[in-house]
């Protein structure tokens, strides 16, 4: 059991060359103050992947659940902020496990020039369109994803739906 946790000035650095991931990160957590004041964990970062410059930001309320029981965890207040070129990424949810995204349940903002570019990100094939942007409800439990498509506009294209991913056997 962990009741304290403290990283103040970490650093993260991943090369992965079958991703094509160059990723620098910088992370900070403070956990188990009596007064509560600055818990939290913070991850900054840019790097390439595929190619391509990002930048991320993550913000947890709280780390210690999401390490020591997260199948068990209650759900912690998670925002994830991600630039690549002129396509973003936004999420503001909760999540109980921020390895793994277990209980990922939160609010999904996505835009850029064109869905091929998103496709390229993630390693699907995606048509080459118009701008788009996407707004919609993201969840995942176990190897369940789930989105629900309040809006993707693309082109002059108007769209929605309720989209689910089973990696489960």
């Amino acid at each position: 059991q962990v009741d304290r946790l403290v990283v103040r000035q970490g650093q993260l650095s991943v090369r992965d060359a079958t991703m094509r991931l160059d990723l620098d990160t910088k992370i900070s957590t403070e956990e188990g103050q009596a007064d509560g004041q600055g818990a939290g964990l913070k991850v900054t970062g840019d790097g390439r992947y595929r190619g391509n410059p990002f930048d991320v930001r993550l913000h947890a309320s709280g780390a210690l659940p999401l390490i020591s029981q997260p199948d068990k965890a209650p759900p912690v207040p998670l925002t994830i902020h991600a630039q690549a070129g002129k396509s973003r990424l936004g999420f503001d949810g909760s999540s109980r496990d921020v390895l793994s995204l277990g209980g990922l349940d939160g609010r999904l903002e996505i835009s850029g020039p064109s869905l091929a570019a998103i496709g390229d990100a993630v390693g699907v094939t995606l048509p080459t369109t118009s701008a788009f942007a996407l707004n919609g409800h993201l969840t995942k439990n176990g190897d369940l994803w789930g989105l629900d498509v309040s809006s993707l506009h693309v082109g002059e294209s108007r769209l929605g739906g309720h989209f689910t991913f089973d990696r489960r056997q």
